[in-house]
């Protein structure tokens, strides 16, 4: 099995209807992807981390989807019930108009946060054997903090 991804949209309903609803969120699932789904293994050509509009990135994840034999999001792929247990969520929040991914549900990072990190761990002035104290950047939370609409009924 490769690197496992989850495509979303994602809309608050306070957005929509007003406070009351807090952080209700109402999301579409666009579907899934058994292999290649670290940032860095989506085929460049679909400019999926690229979408600077909710259509772009629908339009892109349904054109990688169909031609990389993907799951279009009939019917949940995974043993688990949520994304929770995938390596990689993409989410475009239609409220902040942004594409967000995550790592197995440890937190909510945008494209550009993701791209400073690995410039910061490729760009890092120090290697594992040196002792000054260099830790090496961090990027998700110590646990799991992300929230996911549950995909199948247990």
């Amino acid at each position: 099995m490769g690197t496992r991804a989850d495509f979303y949209l994602r809309r608050s309903l306070s957005s929509m209807y007003g406070s009351a609803y807090g952080d209700v969120f109402m999301w579409a699932w666009l579907g899934s992807i058994d292999g290649d789904g670290h940032p860095e293994g989506i085929p460049a050509q679909y400019k999926i981390l690229k979408s600077k509009s909710e259509k772009k990135f629908r339009k892109r994840v349904l054109k990688l989807l169909l031609n990389e034999g993907g799951f279009d999001g009939t019917t949940w792929p995974w043993p688990g019930s949520n994304s929770l247990s995938t390596d990689y969520t993409y989410v475009w929040d239609a409220d902040e108009n942004k594409l967000f991914l995550s790592c197995f549900g440890y937190g909510w990072r945008t494209v550009e946060e993701w791209s400073r990190f690995l410039f910061d761990f490729e760009h890092a002035s120090c290697s594992a054997t040196c002792s000054c104290g260099f830790a090496e950047p961090k990027l998700w939370d110590d646990e799991k903090t992300c929230v996911f609409p549950t995909m199948r009924g247990e």
